[in-house]
């Protein structure tokens, strides 16, 4: 079987945070906290407590990694765009190449959830091929697990360096100039993916002619 093809890993964050992250990169909580970083949250104190007493099997907190997804359509993302505005969330793309990232982990679900595993990168993968089915589908439950796994994670310690960053994607083309006036000069690409923020893909093209 083959390894499933990664062309992109995914983080889901506030528009507002777009120039600290272009400037620093991804974060951890952790470093966010060192620096002094101030940022706009999306997640609820719940989930992030959560995070911060789960550790890995290297005994470290989920909180002093930065973490990818590779399926941003997920329960994460179906959350934030029902309880906030669509057009105040972005998804970063990341390039691939963040998976050589020394201390990298992949999880095969939520790493917050009990049942989720971590594996070093190479054997992160290989579990990865066995439920890419599952991760690229556009919908899941809990009772076969699918919730869980579609959420399955990339975690770099410390940050991701601003150099990975690809693209950002947006929920319509309003939200691109949004963003595009945020960034200012930085050369981002600003993709409208109406389908990764839930929304109708048509939105995306009424947009143009509004």
């Amino acid at each position: 079987m083959r390894k499933p093809d990664i062309k992109s890993l995914y983080y889901i964050t506030h528009i507002e945070n777009l120039p600290s992250i272009l400037q620093r990169g991804i974060l951890s909580h952790k470093k966010v906290e060192e620096l002094g970083v101030s940022y706009t949250p999306i997640y609820d104190s719940g989930i992030v407590s959560k995070r911060k007493d789960k550790s890995t099997p290297a005994k470290s907190s989920l909180w002093e990694y930065a973490n990818l997804y590779f399926q941003p359509r997920n329960p994460m993302m179906y959350r934030v765009v029902h309880e906030k505005d669509k057009r105040d969330i972005a998804v970063i793309g990341v390039k691939p190449d963040v998976l050589a990232a020394a201390g990298g982990l992949i999880t095969d679900g939520n790493a917050a959830s009990d049942p989720t595993q971590f594996f070093a990168i190479k054997e992160g993968r290989e579990i990865l091929q066995k439920q890419w089915k599952i991760i690229q589908n556009e919908w899941w439950n809990d009772l076969d697990g699918s919730k869980r796994k579609i959420m399955a994670e990339c975690l770099v310690p410390k940050q991701i360096s601003p150099e990975l960053v690809h693209s950002i994607f947006v929920a319509d083309y309003k939200a691109k100039e949004r963003v595009e006036t945020i960034i200012g000069s930085a050369k981002i690409p600003v993709v409208p993916e109406p389908n990764m923020f839930f929304q109708p893909i048509s939105a995306s093209r009424i947009g143009t002619n509004i």
